[in-house]
């Protein structure tokens, strides 16, 4: 009696050790902080989304195993690598020197950049946006930077649904919608339907301005051609990189005649440098057809603006300028100063109250289109 008893005792306490692990996995699977495709990390709980600095990082292995990445460790230099077999895009890190090497077989493309590597939790970890852009793999991240997902295209879902499955929270909701902008007097005259692209051309120190705007144009689903000079890309090499992250185009810009030529090539050395590509758009801000010709010609586009925005605009003065403007659209562009994010929210009020016109994005077919007016 007294064995049979014993026997269930330990039957019934392994029993329950046996779901007690058991509910522990679960648990450990439903607050995972990275994933892989769609299958939690497998070494989430030793090695989970690290930030540092603003910088997201996650442990190097989370790459291995992705659709046609390579990764290699040389232990003669102390450096690793993750090669793209389909694109031949790669990227390389040196544990000593804390730089790294992004570039591309096919191309013979290169550029060494200040890279580096952090070690947490007895691995390394590595900036995930540097290889997501260099190898071209997908990156998502919820809004409280908490929950990370690296892929490699093999799934359709997102990343919202891959949490719902794995029953963990939603990303949080976004913040609601601004209030509505004041009321604008009824127009005198009926504007006229037109077709808007928006550019903006910074220099100088209103690189610092750039953030505001790019802001507003995000809350409001707007997408824009931002130029920049030579001496902005030096100042601020981050801000080609941030724009085109906030989903927008980066182009030149080359703001005196005597000296095209050597900003033009700084221009490009910079661009690659930072964005790890190049870009078609261009415009100048002197005189004469020369210069724009030579671009043209070149392959860049160069659509001059119809209007040019450089000073402080209310909702008012906005509202005029499109009482009488062609049909076939028109670019404007806004020289980037202190007062360009309330002139922006000021033509963003006016564009809602008449649906007549019509925001798009410049590409470079349109842009064409709107060279050959």
């Amino acid at each position: 009696m007294k064995k049979c008893f014993s026997r269930s005792v330990i039957i019934a306490l392994t029993v329950c050790f046996l779901l007690y692990i058991g509910a522990g996995t679960q648990t450990g699977s439903a607050s995972a902080t990275l994933y892989r495709n769609d299958v939690p990390y497998a070494n989430d709980d030793r090695y989970p989304l690290y930030i540092y600095n603003t910088t997201v990082y996650a442990p190097y292995d989370i790459f291995i195993g992705l659709k046609d990445i390579e990764y290699k460790y040389d232990l003669s230099a102390d450096s690793f690598y993750y090669f793209n077999t389909r694109t031949g895009d790669y990227i390389t890190f040196n544990l000593r020197s804390n730089t790294g090497v992004i570039g591309n077989v096919n191309t013979a493309d290169y550029a060494s950049l200040p890279i580096r590597t952090v070690s947490q939790h007895g691995t390394i970890y590595v900036p995930v946006n540097y290889v997501c852009e260099a190898l071209g793999t997908g990156r998502e991240i919820n809004r409280d930077q908490t929950i990370l997902r690296i892929s490699d295209g093999t799934s359709p879902l997102k990343l919202a649904q891959v949490l719902e499955r794995e029953g963990q929270t939603k990303p949080s909701e976004p913040d609601p919608p601004p209030p509505p902008p004041p009321p604008i007097p009824p127009a005198q005259e009926e504007v006229a339907p037109c077709i808007v692209y928006l550019t903006f051309t910074v220099s100088g120190a209103n690189a610092g301005n750039v953030g505001k705007v790019l802001e507003i144009l995000g809350r409001e689903g707007k997408t824009a051609v931002f130029y920049l000079t030579a001496d902005v890309m030096e100042e601020r090499p981050d801000l080609a990189r941030a724009i085109l992250i906030s989903g927008h185009r980066v182009g030149y810009r080359f703001a005196a005649a005597g000296r095209f030529e050597e900003d033009r090539r700084r221009s490009v050395s910079l661009m690659y440098g930072q964005t790890l590509s190049g870009t078609r758009f261009a415009s100048v801000g002197f005189s004469g057809d020369e210069v724009p010709a030579r671009l043209r010609n070149a392959g860049y586009v160069c659509a001059a603006a119809d209007i040019n925005i450089a000073r402080s605009y209310t909702q008012s003065a906005m509202q005029r300028l499109f009482t009488d403007n062609r049909k076939d659209g028109l670019i404007l562009n806004f020289e980037m100063m202190s007062s360009t994010a309330a002139s922006v929210e000021a033509f963003i009020a006016v564009a809602k109250k008449y649906p007549q016109i019509d925001v798009r994005a410049l590409n470079e077919t349109n842009a064409r289109d709107m060279e050959q007016r």
